[in-house]
């Protein structure tokens, strides 16, 4: 349906695609002898200009964050459809919630937790969070809030807060998907809903967290059914294996086992569904036509801020390159 709105769209992607980190980039950063050799290396990429910069202050957060904001800003304004831009952006909104409405409890600032990603920027969301209402923000992010606001006035609990907002998070990414109509980004949203459902079952799991946590913390917006998630959350480690292993998820999860059909990890899990999101963007990105291609250049783009973060952090802290390497995710250009 978006074929023709996406045309040209997709071949300024084709282009932006260019300025990725190249697997060989990233090798040869490396096995530099220091971290500055390494951040040297970068002068050949679209971070050049702020290299000199961070070898002064070491900074290379704020060089990484800079970028994703200057290419989001730059989406924002080409997008045909700047709902599928709100959509990557999403859970930097809800953080900025989070902050927030964690300023509005402490009566203290954080400004420096807050991300300048998103459809509405701080000064919006702030006056939401202080009014209960808006003139700019959409329905959703308006309940979040008040959700979140009534929540704490009646139980006190800001990490009961937190979860609560996470939920309507995963609620408002859906709502997007569905909003936008398209049946490929609806699947890829619910997978990304999936694994995060499944991980923290995982994670419920070896902590031995009761139904009612189960119940406060999983979303039912992806393709589960909610209340079989929570009893397997309850049985033991091999019906949880066993019953997962009969999803489409069954690659990941074995993948992730380290005790045959009695333990699995939670890190490898996560580690592994970020391999999948991966290589269904890189088949993704084999579109001509529709959305698909921006979207997995903008999972491209966080993919690569996070690998080089990683790699930028080894180097400064002299951990072993192999650790490294087995910790990085999948990239999206060879």
């Amino acid at each position: 349906m978006f074929d023709n709105e996406f045309g040209s769209m997709n071949v300024t992607i084709r282009v932006l695609e260019n300025d990725l980190l190249s697997q060989s980039t990233y090798d040869r950063m490396l096995a530099a002898d220091s971290f500055e050799d390494a951040l040297s290396i970068l002068r050949e990429t679209t971070y050049r200009d702020e290299v000199e910069k961070v070898l002064r202050t070491h900074n290379y957060d704020e060089m990484i964050t800079e970028e994703l904001e200057g290419t989001y800003r730059r989406l924002f304004q080409i997008s045909p459809v700047t709902e599928i831009v709100e959509l990557a952006t999403l859970k930097y909104t809800y953080q900025n919630i989070k902050v927030l409405i964690k300023e509005l409890i402490s009566d203290q600032d954080y400004p420096e937790l807050y991300f300048d990603i998103g459809r509405y920027d701080i000064t919006e969301l702030r006056q939401a969070v202080s009014l209960g209402k808006s003139d700019v923000l959409p329905q959703a992010y308006l309940d979040t809030i008040n959700h979140a606001k009534l929540d704490y006035s009646e139980f006190n609990n800001v990490h009961q807060v937190e979860v609560l907002i996470d939920r309507h998070y995963f609620e408002h990414l859906k709502q997007l998907a569905l909003e936008i109509g398209d049946p490929e980004i609806i699947n890829i949203v619910d997978m990304q809903i999936d694994f995060k459902n499944i991980s923290t079952l995982i994670r419920a799991k070896y902590q031995n967290r009761t139904t009612n946590f189960l119940r406060s913390i999983l979303s039912d917006a992806g393709s589960f059914e909610i209340e079989k998630l929570i009893k397997l959350g309850v049985s033991d480690a091999r019906t949880l294996i066993q019953s997962l292993s009969e999803t489409q998820y069954k690659d990941v999860l074995n993948e992730s086992l380290i005790t045959a059909g009695i333990g699995i990890s939670s890190i490898k899990f996560d580690y592994y569904t970020d391999n999948a999101m991966m290589r269904k963007m890189q088949e993704a990105k084999l579109k001509s036509f529709g959305p698909l291609p921006m979207l997995s250049f903008i999972y491209a783009k966080e993919t690569q801020a996070r690998n080089l973060r990683l790699v930028l952090s080894a180097k400064e802290n002299h951990i072993d390159t192999e650790e490294i390497k087995g910790r990085m995710r999948l990239n999206y250009v060879s």
